[in-house]
Protein backbone atom coordinates (compact mmCIF):
# COMPACT_ATOMS: atom_id res chain seq x y z
CA UNK A 1 0.00 0.00 0.00
CA UNK A 2 1.16 3.41 -0.85
CA UNK A 3 4.16 2.19 -2.91
CA UNK A 4 6.54 4.26 -5.25
CA UNK A 5 7.63 2.03 -8.49
CA UNK A 6 10.61 4.33 -9.69
CA UNK A 7 11.28 3.53 -12.83
CA UNK A 8 14.27 6.84 -13.28
CA UNK A 9 17.36 7.58 -11.98
CA UNK A 10 15.58 10.58 -9.83
CA UNK A 11 14.59 11.10 -6.26
CA UNK A 12 10.75 10.73 -5.62
CA UNK A 13 8.74 11.54 -2.92
CA UNK A 14 4.96 10.41 -1.49
CA UNK A 15 2.63 11.57 0.60
CA UNK A 16 -1.02 12.85 1.52
CA UNK A 17 -2.24 16.36 1.67
CA UNK A 18 -5.30 18.12 2.33
CA UNK A 19 -7.32 19.77 -0.23
CA UNK A 20 -7.57 23.62 0.33
CA UNK A 21 -11.10 23.82 -0.73
CA UNK A 22 -12.78 20.32 0.51
CA UNK A 23 -10.24 19.53 2.94
CA UNK A 24 -10.42 15.87 2.00
CA UNK A 25 -6.62 14.01 1.31
CA UNK A 26 -4.99 14.23 -1.88
CA UNK A 27 -2.69 11.51 -3.00
CA UNK A 28 0.74 13.66 -4.24
CA UNK A 29 4.01 12.30 -6.07
CA UNK A 30 7.04 14.69 -6.15
CA UNK A 31 9.43 13.77 -8.68
CA UNK A 32 13.08 15.65 -8.51
CA UNK A 33 15.60 15.42 -10.82
CA UNK A 34 19.10 16.84 -10.36
CA UNK A 35 21.83 17.48 -13.29
CA UNK A 36 25.47 18.85 -13.39
CA UNK A 37 26.32 21.82 -15.66
CA UNK A 38 29.27 21.34 -17.34
CA UNK A 39 31.19 24.11 -18.54
CA UNK A 40 30.31 23.96 -22.61
CA UNK A 41 26.62 23.73 -21.14
CA UNK A 42 26.24 20.39 -21.79
CA UNK A 43 24.05 18.97 -18.68
CA UNK A 44 24.26 15.41 -17.12
CA UNK A 45 22.66 13.51 -14.70
CA UNK A 46 24.49 13.98 -10.81
CA UNK A 47 25.64 11.05 -9.76
CA UNK A 48 23.58 11.99 -6.28
CA UNK A 49 20.64 13.08 -6.99
CA UNK A 50 19.08 15.44 -4.57
CA UNK A 51 16.76 14.25 -1.59
CA UNK A 52 12.71 15.84 -1.66
CA UNK A 53 12.40 17.87 1.28
CA UNK A 54 9.21 17.53 3.51
CA UNK A 55 9.69 20.95 5.02
CA UNK A 56 11.71 23.93 4.11
CA UNK A 57 15.60 23.79 3.79
CA UNK A 58 17.56 26.61 5.76
CA UNK A 59 21.17 28.39 5.03
CA UNK A 60 21.71 28.24 8.80
CA UNK A 61 18.85 29.01 11.60
CA UNK A 62 15.61 27.72 10.55
CA UNK A 63 13.33 30.99 9.18
CA UNK A 64 15.97 33.20 10.60
CA UNK A 65 17.98 32.76 7.74
CA UNK A 66 17.40 32.28 4.06
CA UNK A 67 15.55 29.96 2.68
CA UNK A 68 17.43 27.57 0.63
CA UNK A 69 14.24 24.99 -0.62
CA UNK A 70 10.55 24.87 -0.54
CA UNK A 71 9.01 21.69 0.62
CA UNK A 72 8.36 19.85 -2.29
CA UNK A 73 5.10 18.19 -1.07
CA UNK A 74 3.12 20.60 -0.85
CA UNK A 75 -0.36 21.37 -3.45
CA UNK A 76 0.26 22.26 -7.15
CA UNK A 77 1.51 25.50 -8.19
CA UNK A 78 -0.63 27.77 -10.02
CA UNK A 79 3.16 28.62 -11.92
CA UNK A 80 6.56 27.42 -11.98
CA UNK A 81 9.16 28.78 -10.11
CA UNK A 82 12.24 29.80 -11.04
CA UNK A 83 15.06 30.16 -7.77
CA UNK A 84 18.64 30.50 -8.01
CA UNK A 85 20.96 30.10 -4.83
CA UNK A 86 24.12 31.99 -6.31
CA UNK A 87 26.92 34.29 -5.74
CA UNK A 88 27.90 37.02 -8.14
CA UNK A 89 31.91 36.82 -9.30
CA UNK A 90 33.85 40.23 -10.69
CA UNK A 91 35.25 38.50 -13.88
CA UNK A 92 38.55 37.82 -13.80
CA UNK A 93 39.18 37.41 -10.30
CA UNK A 94 39.75 41.36 -10.13
CA UNK A 95 38.04 43.31 -7.15
CA UNK A 96 34.92 45.66 -7.76
CA UNK A 97 33.26 48.20 -5.77
CA UNK A 98 29.90 47.72 -8.01
CA UNK A 99 28.70 44.59 -10.37
CA UNK A 100 25.88 43.82 -12.14
CA UNK A 101 24.66 40.58 -12.80
CA UNK A 102 21.57 38.72 -14.35
CA UNK A 103 19.96 35.78 -15.55
CA UNK A 104 18.23 35.16 -19.19
CA UNK A 105 15.82 32.59 -19.84
CA UNK A 106 14.72 32.90 -23.58
CA UNK A 107 13.28 36.51 -23.99
CA UNK A 108 13.11 36.83 -20.21
CA UNK A 109 15.68 38.47 -18.21
CA UNK A 110 16.61 39.53 -14.72
CA UNK A 111 19.42 41.88 -13.16
CA UNK A 112 20.22 42.62 -9.86
CA UNK A 113 23.17 45.34 -8.57
CA UNK A 114 25.77 44.02 -6.25
CA UNK A 115 27.44 46.65 -4.07
CA UNK A 116 30.07 46.56 -1.79
CA UNK A 117 30.10 46.71 1.69
CA UNK A 118 28.95 50.13 3.61
CA UNK A 119 27.22 52.11 5.75
CA UNK A 120 25.74 55.25 6.77
CA UNK A 121 27.78 58.25 8.33
CA UNK A 122 27.09 61.51 10.02
CA UNK A 123 29.39 64.34 8.19
CA UNK A 124 28.34 67.84 9.30
CA UNK A 125 25.05 66.82 10.69
CA UNK A 126 23.94 64.83 7.82
CA UNK A 127 23.80 61.06 7.17
CA UNK A 128 25.66 59.79 4.10
CA UNK A 129 26.59 56.82 2.68
CA UNK A 130 30.22 55.75 3.57
CA UNK A 131 32.71 54.47 0.53
CA UNK A 132 31.87 51.37 -1.21
CA UNK A 133 34.60 48.47 0.01
CA UNK A 134 35.66 46.00 -2.76
CA UNK A 135 34.85 42.28 -3.33
CA UNK A 136 35.62 39.49 -5.17
CA UNK A 137 32.61 37.65 -4.64
CA UNK A 138 29.12 38.53 -2.59
CA UNK A 139 26.37 35.67 -1.93
CA UNK A 140 23.18 37.05 -3.19
CA UNK A 141 21.10 35.90 -0.28
CA UNK A 142 18.41 38.11 1.48
CA UNK A 143 20.80 38.48 4.21
CA UNK A 144 22.24 41.25 2.19
CA UNK A 145 19.20 42.43 0.66
CA UNK A 146 17.06 45.22 2.33
CA UNK A 147 15.34 45.02 5.06
CA UNK A 148 16.27 43.43 8.86
CA UNK A 149 14.61 45.42 12.02
CA UNK A 150 15.56 47.42 15.33
CA UNK A 151 15.52 44.51 17.67
CA UNK A 152 16.59 45.77 21.09
CA UNK A 153 16.37 44.44 24.13
CA UNK A 154 13.97 46.51 26.10
CA UNK A 155 11.63 46.12 23.22
CA UNK A 156 8.62 43.70 23.76
CA UNK A 157 7.69 44.04 20.01
CA UNK A 158 10.85 43.73 17.64
CA UNK A 159 10.56 45.99 14.47
CA UNK A 160 11.39 44.78 11.59
CA UNK A 161 10.41 44.85 7.63
CA UNK A 162 7.56 42.10 7.41
CA UNK A 163 9.31 41.39 3.70
CA UNK A 164 12.57 40.92 4.58
CA UNK A 165 13.11 40.26 8.49
CA UNK A 166 16.60 39.19 7.80
CA UNK A 167 18.32 41.87 5.80
CA UNK A 168 19.75 44.98 6.43
CA UNK A 169 19.12 48.63 6.27
CA UNK A 170 16.25 49.15 7.09
CA UNK A 171 15.93 52.44 9.82
CA UNK A 172 12.56 53.22 11.80
CA UNK A 173 14.08 55.57 14.09
CA UNK A 174 16.85 58.40 12.56
CA UNK A 175 18.86 58.42 16.05
CA UNK A 176 19.69 54.35 14.86
CA UNK A 177 20.97 55.27 11.69
CA UNK A 178 24.88 56.30 12.12
CA UNK A 179 26.91 53.16 11.53
CA UNK A 180 23.70 50.96 10.24
CA UNK A 181 24.98 48.67 7.95
CA UNK A 182 23.32 49.16 4.11
CA UNK A 183 22.39 46.13 1.15
CA UNK A 184 24.76 45.09 -0.76
CA UNK A 185 21.94 43.77 -3.12
CA UNK A 186 19.57 46.11 -4.85
CA UNK A 187 17.34 46.41 -8.24
CA UNK A 188 18.46 48.19 -10.80
CA UNK A 189 16.83 51.55 -11.05
CA UNK A 190 15.86 51.77 -7.41
CA UNK A 191 18.93 52.47 -5.17
CA UNK A 192 18.66 52.63 -1.58
CA UNK A 193 16.38 55.28 -0.30
CA UNK A 194 16.27 56.96 3.49
CA UNK A 195 12.59 56.43 3.28
CA UNK A 196 12.35 52.79 3.94
CA UNK A 197 8.78 52.40 1.96
CA UNK A 198 10.46 53.40 -0.99
CA UNK A 199 12.75 50.25 -0.52
CA UNK A 200 12.75 47.33 -2.42
CA UNK A 201 14.16 43.22 -1.71
CA UNK A 202 16.16 42.36 -4.24
CA UNK A 203 16.90 38.42 -4.83
CA UNK A 204 16.73 35.50 -7.04
CA UNK A 205 15.94 33.22 -4.24
CA UNK A 206 13.39 31.47 -2.44
CA UNK A 207 11.07 33.60 -0.25
CA UNK A 208 9.54 31.78 3.33
CA UNK A 209 6.09 31.60 3.90
CA UNK A 210 5.32 33.86 6.52
CA UNK A 211 6.94 36.78 4.52
CA UNK A 212 4.55 39.70 3.45
CA UNK A 213 4.98 38.62 -0.54
CA UNK A 214 3.36 34.94 0.08
CA UNK A 215 1.75 35.29 3.53
CA UNK A 216 -0.75 37.77 1.99
CA UNK A 217 -2.21 35.33 -0.08
CA UNK A 218 -2.80 33.04 3.08
CA UNK A 219 -6.07 34.21 3.63
CA UNK A 220 -8.17 35.84 6.97
CA UNK A 221 -8.74 33.19 9.76
CA UNK A 222 -8.80 33.25 13.49
CA UNK A 223 -6.11 31.01 13.97
CA UNK A 224 -9.13 28.28 15.67
CA UNK A 225 -9.51 26.52 12.08
CA UNK A 226 -9.10 22.58 12.66
CA UNK A 227 -5.61 20.66 10.84
CA UNK A 228 -8.36 18.84 8.70
CA UNK A 229 -10.26 21.83 7.39
CA UNK A 230 -9.95 23.73 4.24
CA UNK A 231 -7.73 26.75 3.92
CA UNK A 232 -9.99 30.32 4.59
CA UNK A 233 -12.59 30.92 1.82
CA UNK A 234 -10.01 33.53 0.68
CA UNK A 235 -7.17 31.74 0.41
CA UNK A 236 -5.22 32.36 -2.78
CA UNK A 237 -2.76 29.21 -4.53
CA UNK A 238 -0.54 31.58 -5.13
CA UNK A 239 0.84 31.34 -1.53
CA UNK A 240 2.08 28.31 -2.77
CA UNK A 241 4.96 30.16 -5.20
CA UNK A 242 7.91 30.70 -3.23
CA UNK A 243 10.34 32.14 -6.00
CA UNK A 244 9.96 36.43 -6.21
CA UNK A 245 6.80 37.46 -7.82
CA UNK A 246 9.06 38.07 -11.53
CA UNK A 247 10.39 35.10 -11.14
CA UNK A 248 7.18 33.18 -11.69
CA UNK A 249 5.74 31.94 -14.92
CA UNK A 250 2.92 30.77 -16.32
CA UNK A 251 4.94 28.23 -18.30
CA UNK A 252 8.87 27.15 -19.07
CA UNK A 253 9.71 25.66 -22.15
CA UNK A 254 11.81 22.86 -21.44
CA UNK A 255 14.46 22.83 -23.97
CA UNK A 256 14.86 26.38 -23.32
CA UNK A 257 18.19 28.30 -23.48
CA UNK A 258 19.79 29.80 -19.87
CA UNK A 259 22.03 32.50 -19.39
CA UNK A 260 24.21 33.46 -16.36
CA UNK A 261 25.85 36.63 -16.46
CA UNK A 262 28.74 37.07 -13.93
CA UNK A 263 27.07 34.09 -11.52
CA UNK A 264 30.55 32.21 -11.88
CA UNK A 265 33.56 32.83 -11.93
CA UNK A 266 33.94 32.02 -15.59
CA UNK A 267 31.46 34.99 -16.61
CA UNK A 268 29.11 33.74 -18.53
CA UNK A 269 27.73 30.36 -18.15
CA UNK A 270 24.82 29.16 -20.75
CA UNK A 271 22.97 25.68 -21.07
CA UNK A 272 19.83 24.43 -22.02
CA UNK A 273 16.59 22.78 -20.23
CA UNK A 274 16.82 19.48 -20.27
CA UNK A 275 13.20 17.84 -22.13
CA UNK A 276 11.50 15.70 -19.87
CA UNK A 277 8.36 13.69 -19.87
CA UNK A 278 7.30 12.06 -16.14
CA UNK A 279 4.32 9.92 -16.83
CA UNK A 280 2.69 8.21 -13.45
CA UNK A 281 0.17 5.24 -13.69
CA UNK A 282 -1.18 5.05 -9.85
CA UNK A 283 -3.43 1.16 -9.10
CA UNK A 284 -6.00 1.89 -6.94
CA UNK A 285 -7.98 -1.16 -5.82
CA UNK A 286 -10.38 -0.74 -8.78
CA UNK A 287 -8.26 1.05 -11.43
CA UNK A 288 -5.22 2.19 -12.61
CA UNK A 289 -4.86 6.17 -13.31
CA UNK A 290 -2.54 7.45 -15.70
CA UNK A 291 -1.06 11.37 -15.67
CA UNK A 292 1.57 13.17 -16.50
CA UNK A 293 3.43 14.83 -14.14
CA UNK A 294 3.40 18.96 -14.14
CA UNK A 295 6.81 20.90 -13.67
CA UNK A 296 6.44 23.15 -10.45
CA UNK A 297 10.13 24.32 -10.02
CA UNK A 298 13.49 24.73 -11.39
CA UNK A 299 16.51 25.39 -9.00
CA UNK A 300 19.56 26.83 -10.28
CA UNK A 301 22.97 26.56 -8.34
CA UNK A 302 25.73 28.27 -10.31
CA UNK A 303 28.31 27.20 -7.35
CA UNK A 304 28.47 24.13 -8.45
CA UNK A 305 27.27 24.18 -11.08
CA UNK A 306 23.68 22.17 -11.22
CA UNK A 307 20.32 22.62 -11.91
CA UNK A 308 17.16 20.93 -9.80
CA UNK A 309 13.74 20.26 -11.47
CA UNK A 310 10.45 19.53 -9.30
CA UNK A 311 7.49 17.69 -10.96
CA UNK A 312 4.17 16.67 -9.49
CA UNK A 313 1.12 14.82 -9.78
CA UNK A 314 -1.89 14.55 -7.58
CA UNK A 315 -4.83 12.63 -6.97
CA UNK A 316 -7.62 13.48 -4.93
CA UNK A 317 -9.01 10.72 -2.54
CA UNK A 318 -11.92 11.58 -1.40
CA UNK A 319 -11.50 9.72 1.85
CA UNK A 320 -10.59 6.78 -0.19
CA UNK A 321 -6.94 6.78 0.47
CA UNK A 322 -6.86 3.31 1.87
CA UNK A 323 -7.36 1.78 -1.87
CA UNK A 324 -4.44 3.38 -3.15
CA UNK A 325 -1.77 0.74 -3.86
CA UNK A 326 1.47 1.74 -5.65
CA UNK A 327 2.19 4.54 -8.29
CA UNK A 328 4.94 3.94 -10.91
CA UNK A 329 6.87 6.40 -12.61
CA UNK A 330 8.77 5.95 -15.80
CA UNK A 331 10.35 9.05 -17.64
CA UNK A 332 11.68 9.86 -20.92
CA UNK A 333 14.70 12.38 -20.98
CA UNK A 334 16.40 14.40 -24.22
CA UNK A 335 19.76 16.83 -23.09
Amino acid sequence: MWNIINKTPFKIGKGFIQDDKTGEPVWLTAIKATFDINPDGELTLSEEQMAVFSEPQFKATPYKSSMLYDSDLIPEKQKVDLILNAVAHVPNAQWADELTVGVAMGKWRKDLKVIGDRIWQRVLGFHVQSYREKFKAMEICYENAYGGGNFRENTEMPEYDIRNPIGKGYIKRWQDMNRQKLPNIELPGFPLKKRIKKNKVAGFGAIPPFWQSRNKYAGTTNGNTPPNQPRPKDFNPLYYQCAPEDQQFDTIEEGEAVALHKLTPSEKLIFWLPRVTINCQTQTDEEQIKSQAKLQTIIIEPEFPRLIMIWQTSLPCEGKQESIESTKVEYELKL
